[in-house]
């Protein structure tokens, strides 16, 4: 017996059922796989751009933690200078309490610092205050510790003034062992000279800075944040962070069972099978995998001011939280098919008995809307049911083509909405968030567009920043010294015609291009800026000192690289501020 013997046997009410189920149900379901795949493949997009964005705070955290402390040690150091400078040469001692007062001062407001102190040149320790429970705590002389065994003391011995070395991180040792609780930390160094008794006695200043408590703030932001199981290994694999405590610092325990990520990856058949241990630990890029229960993304970071150090941190969510709501819509979509089901069949047993030709004028109507045809004309006369069936199908045409209206705005709406945020991200990406002035990438990709011109005419760049602006932000503070970046880069603007443009180089660097430009064209606008800079030293109470720029400029025709007429500039530059600073005897100095 052939299908269509079988289908002719059963009657019109499981034809009908089945026609229903063909027209409207099948659709359904291929729409609901395609809509769950869709949404599957969404939530993972936007999860990993999640956790790519939450790994680059935290890379941008750790850096930022380090390149601090860099400041802080030369901060200290340029207090000890101006101690020694402040006591006459035969008061070493007052010398020395005002280094302990000064380190005292420092740290109450440095809880991030484990100890700081003053070394001699044999590694005796001369001052040295601790950090206990957040307060600065003298050691008495009596206590006070011979350092020159260590191995910062021995490198250090070659530091020139000015120079600092900063060791790799490692755990802290006491009476050779291992601090516990695990602490570790990172030492600086760096010599001053001090006048005792009529000639200059070299010192080492030593800072040590504890990187657990960067680690546990870490963990306390980890902890509130919606990636709770994100770890952080070194170079070697071994655990910086992890939710187990027991499993850190895995190289400071003896045995060949060290905890460490090749050995979680060792320990499971999935990461081991995906060969997660050598290339999340190697991996100089992002990178991710999912095998279908779980999602695992890890990014490297580089700590480069200290040894180039390489940390990466790893993220790991099951499938089941991100793909949350997709199994929710599903579930859904699930009862929605069932649903139809029911419904289906109840209505082909009520209208069996009277549909016949009715039926296949309906069927045809149907089909016809399926396929979009949504004015499709439907005049049955078959009864009130057959009435209502062909009202609630008109009804259902009406309201699937307002849906689909509806659901085209939506998407218009939102393609709108995607333009507006990318042309929003896209000005982020080009602008100096602090002056509101076109930033480094921006001028990156100016040049990058300027070498595929063939056609550019003579263009001015002038390289200009402001003087002794680290005094700025160490005698006035971070915020007056944001405030003159601004006043400056609102100078520099109003100055400039309309076909020119300001950037901001970098930190007190700031870079103008003059289109259409030659060395008169550089004068007047010099002239103008010194006008300004002038009248804004007069009139400002921001400073309580005249602010000068440093200017160097050149021209850019086409008959040599763009890059070389930057350089030349930044020379001028460099070379005018190297001139101001010997005509006022400030050789060496910020």
């Amino acid at each position: 017996m052939d299908w269509g013997e079988t289908m002719r046997n059963k009657g019109v009410q499981f034809r009908f059922f089945i026609g229903l189920i063909v027209v409207a149900v099948i659709p359904l379901l291929f729409f609901g796989m395609y809509g769950y795949q869709s949404s599957a493949g969404f939530a993972e997009r936007v999860e990993m751009e999640k956790i790519n964005s939450y790994h680059k705070e935290i890379g941008n955290d750790i850096n930022a933690y380090f390149r601090t402390s860099v400041s802080d040690v030369q901060y200290i150091k340029e207090l000890l200078e101006l101690g020694s400078a402040l006591h006459p040469q035969h008061e070493s001692d007052a010398f020395f309490d005002y280094a302990a007062m000064s380190f005292s001062t420092f740290i109450k407001t440095h809880k991030n610092y484990d100890h700081v102190r003053i070394m001699d040149k044999n590694g005796m320790e001369i001052v040295r205050i601790n950090n206990v429970a957040g307060n600065p705590v003298q050691i008495p002389a009596d206590r006070l510790q011979d350092k020159s065994d260590r191995d910062y003391y021995k490198a250090s011995m070659d530091l020139l003034n000015g120079e600092i070395y900063i060791s790799p991180i490692d755990l802290n040792i006491e009476n050779d062992t291992y601090e516990k609780p695990y602490k570790a930390v990172v030492r600086y160094v760096t010599p001053i000279n001090v006048k005792v008794n009529d000639h200059s006695e070299r010192y080492f200043l030593v800072a040590n800075l504890n990187v657990s408590y960067l680690l546990s703030e870490l963990r306390g932001d980890i902890l509130t944040s919606a990636f709770k199981e994100t770890y952080i290994i070194d170079g070697d694999g071994y655990y910086l962070l992890n939710e187990e405590s027991e499993k850190e610092w895995g190289f400071a325990e003896a045995g060949d069972e060290q905890e460490s990520w090749y050995k979680d990856v060792k320990n499971s058949e999935k990461w081991l099978s995906m060969e997660l241990g050598t290339q999340v630990v190697t991996s100089a890029a992002d990178g991710s995998a999912n095998d279908g229960s779980f999602f695992i993304n890890w990014h490297p970071v580089r700590i480069e001011c200290v040894d180039d150090t390489r940390w990466t941190i790893i993220t790991v969510i099951p499938d089941e939280k991100y793909l949350l709501p997709v199994f929710v819509y599903m579930r859904s979509y699930i009862g929605l098919v069932a649903t139809t089901l029911v419904l289906l069949f109840i209505l082909s047993t009520t209208i069996a008995s009277r549909l016949s030709k009715p039926i296949r004028d309906i069927s045809k109507a149907v089909s016809e809307i399926g396929k979009g045809n949504f004015q499709t004309p439907l005049d049955v006369r078959g009864g009130a049911e057959i009435d209502i069936l062909a009202y609630e199908i008109k009804k259902m045409s009406f309201e699937l083509e307002n849906s689909y209206k509806d659901m085209e705005q939506r998407v218009e709406e939102r393609t709108e909405e995607l333009q507006r945020a990318h042309d929003r991200m896209k000005e982020m990406a080009n602008t100096d968030p602090l002056t509101g002035i076109f930033n480094r990438h921006y001028f990156n990709n100016y040049i990058e567009d300027l070498k595929k011109d063939k056609r550019v005419s003579a263009l001015a760049l002038i390289m200009l920043d402001v003087d002794r602006f680290k005094y700025i932000n160490d005698h006035y503070g971070h915020n007056v010294g944001d405030e003159v970046l601004v006043e400056v880069a609102k100078m520099l603007e109003e100055n400039a015609r309309g076909s020119d443009f300001v950037v901001r180089y970098g930190g007190d660097e700031f870079l103008i291009v003059l289109m259409d430009s030659d060395e008169k064209a550089i004068e007047a606008y010099v002239d103008r800026i010194k006008t300004s800079l002038d009248t804004w030293n007069k009139t400002t109470d921001i400073l309580d000192h005249e602010m000068e720029f440093s200017i160097g400029y050149d021209v850019y025709t086409g008959s040599k690289h763009i890059i070389e007429v930057i350089n030349s500039a930044d020379d001028r530059m460099y070379a005018e501020k190297m001139a101001r600073r010997k005509e006022r005897g400030q050789v060496g100095r910020v």
